[in-house]
């Protein structure tokens, strides 16, 4: 059995011949000692939906998302952040957001955060970090 280069549900580009582009690998035949063959879906250009071609595996090759190679709805998904990589990442705006207020009051003197309609929520974020860090 050949061990395909491609997996299913890999994002490659066929890159021979008169026409080219990006495409996702939907499914490999593989046939008794035949070269493996490669089931590739192509995105309908402002259309929906996916047309198909059958391709040798030296008709595709990787792609990179950073050369420009997919357009915009083909690239691949980025990994979900965990709950402590959100939480420190909330903890961050919000020292950010500290020193923005700061900033406006250096401006304004007439400027108080607390008494503007979005304290209470500002109050509540303050809590949850509070809380995931541990402090009172």
């Amino acid at each position: 059995m050949q061990i395909p280069k491609f997996e299913i549900g890999e994002t490659v580009y066929k890159h021979t011949g008169n026409y080219g582009g990006p495409g996702i690998v939907r499914g490999i035949a593989n046939d008794k000692g035949q070269p493996l063959r490669y089931l590739v879906g192509h995105g309908i250009m402002g259309g929906y939906g996916e047309f198909y071609h059958v391709y040798a595996e030296g008709n595709l090759r990787e792609v990179d998302p950073n050369a420009g190679d997919l357009p915009p709805r083909m690239l691949p998904p980025q990994r979900t952040a965990t709950g402590n990589e959100l939480l420190d990442a909330l903890v961050e705006a919000h020292v950010q957001v500290d020193m923005l207020m700061a900033m406006v009051i250096g401006l304004d003197k007439s400027f108080m955060p607390s008494k503007s309609a979005l304290w209470p929520e500002i109050v509540k974020r303050v809590e949850l970090i509070r809380k995931h860090e541990g402090t009172p």
